[in-house]
């Protein structure tokens, strides 16, 4: 197996999970290539970055790359960033890494995993990727809708935590939990017996209370201050560097504060070996939210007593650690573990690492790969395809459905479909040029509908805002055949016309003209729905905006502007947002009046009666 992995972080950075599964499944015979997503490096010193500029491709083990991008400072950000896809095109080819598939972890990574052309993809979200690396607000939306369409288009999906595997699963249904894990070995009780003192700790005198990995906005400092005020005569190691730009002077103000700096990983056994109690003094926030802290994992397999904040990704493995919450209910847990551990307690803690160790879980990643690989190799080679979501969208998009299985992406028909649609708008843009009319004036929409009874009700606040945003335009409504819906709905809907739309359902000849007649309307705009019912008539409109909503059904993708789908929301509002993407002004939730005609309800009524067979009062 050819494997290309897009890493979150540089291979040199620290080592973690990805490390730990690349290197296994090279040893195990499996080519791999990881690829760095930055060009610049940590210095020495760990203070500042220096360029990565000449690091190139390198080959760390047998059938284990890595390779850094060569930055051209002639050619500046934006022009490095453009020719990036070529250059692992070029450098795949090289390394002969034909028939592979690519494991990606960072969501913006959809123009390199094309230009790799893998038989097929797959995403590991090893981190809340919104809440990763300090995101503004203004950010995230961006970071959702990257992921979104990643896994939409991916064929299965991996994930570190339970909660990230719920919101991926409901894009994409092949999603397996695959959390972090320990080198039992490299952290054994007996291997930290016959390892020297560290020298940064050997004079320290009392219990030590550890903390091992990166200082960042994740440290919860209150409960680490909390602990060094209140029991002076603690020494807490704080191992780790300290992030860039992140305000650590507290820490480093006390006296029993140790802050170690960056440890390799061949040198933490060493620093654990003096912890007494090992902790994860973490806030609960987004980011921590969704981890699944591989430190814990590690603390577990050398023995020692684990405290942890109540982090998601720790509560499975409630039984072998304390979980506290606040300073002082942190405070005494670690006192309690402190005197009232147990060899059985320990004994449990090594356990659970056993079970939880990386071999185990490179057997699940490397069996979903090959799994993986095996489906795609079966279906006719095409291109992956990535949905487009509207640029205008400023909220968090919510998850949305994908259809992989898609053949209209596999078949030499769909694309001749997509031709011939783009003829249709060169003619149509062209006449409106002709008779000097403004492309982007709307004068003219067209909404499509099913014309079901529920369906026209929960349209109906969309279709009052179309015609307060857009006063002059003619709405034309357009229904499936045999909809009656018109009666009931004559007086409450803002539109100047309804029409049957579903002609292309026609197998006759019947059809051709049907669709000359609509291009010929010139419409300037057309709104679907979610479905993908009237997407085919949307599409020979020739309008030069089609929006709808989109659930992963791959006629929808006949749209130019493209709405997520919203699960967790109403229907109604869904409807609503798509119509306020269209002039970029939020719509407040709108609450219709239905006016409803006596007739009609006498006439609606009887027919209730007459199919209930209710006798008449």
């Amino acid at each position: 197996m050819n494997l290309i992995c897009f890493g979150q972080m540089n291979w040199d950075w620290c080592w973690t999970g990805k490390q730990h599964l690349m290197s296994r499944l090279s040893r195990r015979g499996h080519s791999v290539l990881y690829i760095d997503p930055s060009w610049q490096k940590e210095s020495p010193g760990g203070k500042k970055f220096i360029p990565a500029s000449f690091q190139g491709l390198r080959e760390l083990d047998h059938n284990l790359f890595t390779y850094t991008y060569p930055f051209n400072p002639l050619l500046g950000w934006r022009g490095n960033k453009a020719i990036y896809p070529r250059v692992l095109h070029r450098l795949v080819q090289k390394l002969n890494f034909t028939d592979s598939i690519v494991l990606t972890m960072l969501p913006h990574t959809a123009r390199l995993v094309q230009a790799v052309n893998p038989t097929a993809y797959v995403y590991y979200a090893i981190d809340e990727m919104t809440a990763f690396g300090g995101k503004t607000v203004k950010d995230q939306p961006q970071v959702r809708i990257q992921e979104e369409k990643l896994v939409a288009a991916s064929q299965a999906a991996f994930a570190v935590s339970e909660r990230l595997v719920s919101r991926l699963r409901r894009v994409q249904p092949r999603t397996y939990l695959l959390p972090n894990a320990v080198d039992t070995d490299h952290y054994s009780p007996a291997r930290l017996e016959r390892l020297p003192l560290h020298s940064r700790l050997s004079r320290l005198t009392g219990p030590v209370i550890g903390f091992m990995g990166q200082i960042d906005e994740r440290m919860d400092q209150e409960i680490v201050l909390h602990m060094s005020q209140a029991r002076p005569g603690w020494n807490l190691v704080l191992a780790g560097r300290v992030k860039p730009g992140f305000d650590a002077s507290r820490l480093a103000q006390r006296e029993n504060i140790f802050l170690t700096g960056y440890q390799p990983y061949e040198e933490l056994p060493g620093i654990l070996k003096h912890f007494n109690v090992c902790t994860v003094p973490y806030k609960i926030n987004e980011l921590t939210r969704a981890c699944s802290p591989i430190k814990v994992y590690e603390y577990l397999a050398t023995g020692r007593p684990v405290v942890s904040t109540p982090l998601e990704g720790a509560l499975p493995l409630r039984d072998a650690i304390s979980l506290a919450d606040g300073p002082d209910k942190f405070l005494r847990a670690v006192e309690d573990s402190l005197t009232q551990d147990t060899m059985a307690a320990k004994e449990n803690r090594l356990g659970v690492a056993r079970t939880n160790n990386w071999e185990r879980r490179t057997d699940e990643l490397e069996h979903r790969l090959e799994e993986t690989l095996v489906r795609a190799r079966k279906r006719p080679a095409h291109v992956l395809v990535f949905p487009a979501f509207s640029s205008v969208r400023r909220r968090q998009s919510a998850l949305v459905h994908a259809n992989r299985q898609s053949r209209l992406k596999q078949i030499i028909p769909f694309r001749t479909f997509i031709a011939a649609g783009k003829v249709y708008y060169g003619l149509r843009l062209a006449g409106r040029v002709l008779s000097n009319r403004r492309p982007l004036k709307i004068r003219k929409i067209l909404v499509t509908r099913r014309g079901l009874l529920g369906d026209m009700v929960v349209y109906l606040p969309a279709l009052s805002e179309l015609r307060r945003q857009f006063p002059r335009a003619r709405i034309v409504l357009g229904l499936e055949s045999g909809a009656n819906v018109q009666d009931l709905f004559k007086h409450n809907l803002p539109v100047d016309e309804i029409r049957q739309m579903d002609f292309f359902s026609l197998r006759s000849w019947k059809k051709i003209p049907a669709a000359i007649k609509l291009f010929s309307e010139g419409f300037d705009l057309v709104l679907t729905g979610a479905t993908y019912f009237f997407k085919k008539e949307a599409f020979f409109t020739g309008a030069p905006f089609r929006a709808g909503l989109f659930d992963g059904q791959p006629l929808q993708r006949l749209n130019n502007r493209l709405l997520p789908l919203d699960l967790t929301r109403h229907e109604s509002e869904n409807n609503l947002e798509l119509v306020s993407t269209l002039s970029g002004r939020n719509s407040a939730p709108m609450f219709v009046p239905l006016f409803l005609d006596e007739q009609v309800i006498r006439k609606k009524g009887e027919e209730i009666r007459e199919k209930l067979e209710i006798p008449d009062q």
